[in-house]
């Protein structure tokens, strides 16, 4: 649970900067949900493919997984 809101709070403070950096800020929100859409694509491909492993550390969402 608490792994969870790190990562909401990783991504909102990712959304923020952007979005007090770009001199558009309407075009933060789009920025940011590729961000966030670009780290989930990436994190499925490293669970499929051993090779790219090392890659998990450029991703919150390999980060912060729950064990199972």
């Amino acid at each position: 649970m608490a792994g969870m809101f790190i990562l909401q709070l990783l991504f909102l403070v990712i959304g923020t900067a952007i979005a007090s950096i770009s001199k558009k800020p309407k075009k933060a929100t789009s920025i940011s949900a590729g961000i966030v859409l670009i780290t989930y694509v990436l994190s499925i491909a490293i669970d499929l493919n051993d090779k790219i492993e090392n890659l998990k550390y450029l991703t919150p969402l390999n980060i912060l997984k729950p064990k199972i």
